[in-house]
């Protein structure tokens, strides 16, 4: 899911940079890379937080270093 939509973005941000001149298909790309960015947005935290250890995904620990 989140592999598709980073290959999605990508598409659209290069589609946006060639046909930056053509103002529909500059415009389409920007409303996909804001439709497709959001989405991926909630995936890649979600992603983040489950696969996170010793507090790398919590903000507030993440400069803590572990001592045993």
């Amino acid at each position: 899911m989140i592999v598709a939509g980073l290959l999605l973005n990508a598409l659209f941000l290069v589609g946006s940079a060639v046909f930056a001149d053509v103002h529909a298909a500059a415009i389409a790309g920007m409303v996909g890379i804001g439709l497709v960015g959001i989405t991926l947005n909630l995936a890649t935290m979600t992603r983040v937080q489950t696969g996170g250890q010793h507090g790398i995904a919590r903000p507030d620990r993440a400069l803590v270093l572990h001592h045993k």
